[in-house]
């Protein structure tokens, strides 16, 4: 679970912007399950500020019943919907695109860390987003999650 939570943080947030606006904060809510049957909620505070070289900078605020985290990433958009992700070093740890419909960003991305692997799809757009996903830990533990998330700041208009 402990590293669960650890790559919740790290996850794909497919930030391409939609608009100029330097920073947008979500709150949401989710749940989790293991294939050993295990479950439980997280609710989960995600700032987004926009670069100055044209990146997005993630950071996250996760609290479960077993604790509490915060996690940063860096996205930097990429050519035709595609994007990179980063840790906070700049390190390079995953690769993701989008595709747009019907007035939503339809975004994938893959993960691959020391704490384990990560696949991600997430259905947003400028206002709200729901994502499912999962975790395979290096022993080859694997949790799913899925949660919905609405924009907080600044205010819908």
């Amino acid at each position: 679970m402990k590293n669960f939570l650890l790559c919740l943080g790290f996850l794909f947030s497919a930030t391409m912007a939609y608009s100029s606006s330097d920073v947008y904060i979500y709150q949401g809510s989710g749940i989790w399950k293991d294939l050993a049957g295990s479950s439980g909620v997280y609710t989960s505070l995600v700032k987004k500020t926009h670069q100055d070289d044209g990146s997005i900078k993630v950071v996250e605020n996760i609290e479960t019943e077993t604790g509490d985290m915060t996690t940063i990433k860096i996205i930097k958009k990429g050519d035709n919907d595609t994007a990179t992700i980063h840790s906070p070093d700049g390190t390079l740890i995953g690769t993701g695109y989008c595709f747009k419909k019907s007035g939503m960003k339809v975004c994938h991305c893959d993960i691959e860390m020391a704490e384990g692997k990560v696949e991600k799809t997430k259905h947003k757009n400028l206002d709200y987003y729901h994502e499912i996903g999962s975790h395979t830990d290096p022993e080859g533990l694997k949790v799913m999650w899925s949660g919905s998330y609405q924009r907080i700041f600044p205010e819908e208009k």
